[in-house]
Formats: structure tokens, sequence, C-alpha cells
């Protein structure tokens, strides 16, 4: 994982979540996949955005009047 990301209303703060892009392989061609990390749980989310797409880093937009750190689109 490189350049990971998080909700910025979190910045220089304590934060829960995750986010970045995964590579399928070596040569980085393939499925990428944007991937929430729960740093509580140590679990995942995967969210394929599909074959011959090739996305840029990671940003997360938190949702209007969102509450939860992970209420948002990413």
């Amino acid at each position: 994982m490189e350049f990971p990301t998080i909700n910025e209303a979190y910045t220089g703060r304590e934060h829960r979540y995750q986010y970045a892009l995964s590579f399928p392989d070596d040569q980085g061609i393939g499925n990428h996949t944007l991937v929430t990390y729960d740093r509580r749980t140590q679990g995942r989310q995967s969210l394929p955005v599909g074959n011959c797409q090739l996305p840029s880093e990671a940003v997360f937009a938190p949702a209007e009047d969102a509450t939860d750190e992970d209420a948002g689109y990413s």
C-alpha cells in the first residue's frame, strides 16, 4: 500500500479508517481495488474499480452532515 489517506477531519487526531488502492500484481495491471482498512478490528473491505481501469490515489469525501468517521465517499 502506498499513499494511504484518511478522512481529513481526523488529520492530527486518532483515526480508525484508512483508504488506499491495491495493485493486483507486481506489474500494476489488472483489477485495481479501493481498500478501506479498519485499524480497530484489523479488517478491510475491498471495492474493485473494474478491469482495465487505472485509478489515482484514494481520496475520502465526507457525506453531508456525517457523524461517523467512515460516512462518505472514497
